[in-house]
């Protein structure tokens, strides 16, 4: 859950960069009820000054319960950040004061990093891994965790179709990865001998390469049947999003290699 302290950051981007009207415009839109403030304008030299305005919009927001106050939150970061792209840096280095940061518009917190571009990444693997950094956000572990699981699915589940390896379904999780890299051998071999490591060492190499990936496929394999929500939401560590991210995204990043 994101806490209240991010509203003080945002609303304080708000004041400095846009007008007293694109202001009320964007709290309404990200879901505080500005129709209570209606008479809080802006059209006269008698009227509201920016101050007054941001004070009634901290009373609305400090109205509302913590799920809200974070949905609020992410919607006016989102929303400023679509309408002044400069302000995604502002609002980073703001947002990484309190614990939080700004990654491909998505807001998450320190406490899980992501050591990759989503936007390099296939459409379908990037929605996955997008939906699991949103679950994590949201204080949803083992939904996180699910998400990420099912992100490597989609990607050995194109190569067996690809390379024609059988029935996706019938392998479990970690033996898909191993055989979905397998087919991969010839690609990884080329690579090592473009780099001119001699042709004994590539086999040496692969094996253990090999051998990492299966790991990491079951590390995930065991995570989804323990900590992930296919059998109904539990409890789980946000320590253990952190080692299923790292080795998602560790296959992902080896089975891109070209």
């Amino acid at each position: 859950m994101i806490p209240s302290i991010a509203w003080s950051v945002i609303r304080n981007t708000l004041r400095d960069n846009f007008s007293f009207a694109d202001i009320k415009d964007i709290a309404g839109k990200a879901g505080l009820p500005v129709y209570s403030i209606g008479h809080i304008t802006n059209k006269y030299l008698s009227g509201s000054s920016k101050g007054q305005l941001m004070d009634e919009l901290d009373k609305l927001f400090s109205k509302l319960n913590p799920s809200d106050q974070s949905r609020v939150i992410i919607n006016t970061i989102e929303i400023s950040i679509k309408a002044q792209n400069k302000l995604v840096s502002i609002i980073d280095e703001d947002l990484r004061r309190i614990g939080w940061y700004i990654s491909d518009g998505n807001l998450l917190p320190l406490t899980l990093q992501v050591d990759i571009s989503l936007t390099d990444l296939p459409d379908n693997i990037n929605q996955n891994l997008k939906k699991s950094l949103a679950r994590f956000r949201d204080g949803d572990i083992s939904g996180a965790i699910s998400s990420l699981c099912a992100s490597i699915d989609t990607l050995t589940e194109e190569i067996y179709i690809k390379e024609k390896l059988g029935n996706h379904k019938d392998a479990a999780f970690h033996e898909r990865v191993s055989k979905a890299f397998a087919s991969l051998e010839k690609v990884f071999k080329n690579v090592l001998q473009r780099e001119n490591i001699v042709k004994n060492k590539t086999k040496i190499l692969w094996d253990n390469q090999k051998r990492a990936i299966s790991g990491a496929g079951y590390v995930l394999g065991e995570f989804r049947r323990e900590y992930s929500d296919v059998h109904g939401h539990i409890s789980v560590s946000p320590r253990l999003a952190q080692i299923a991210m790292d080795n998602c995204l560790y296959i992902i990043k080896t089975f891109s290699i070209k």
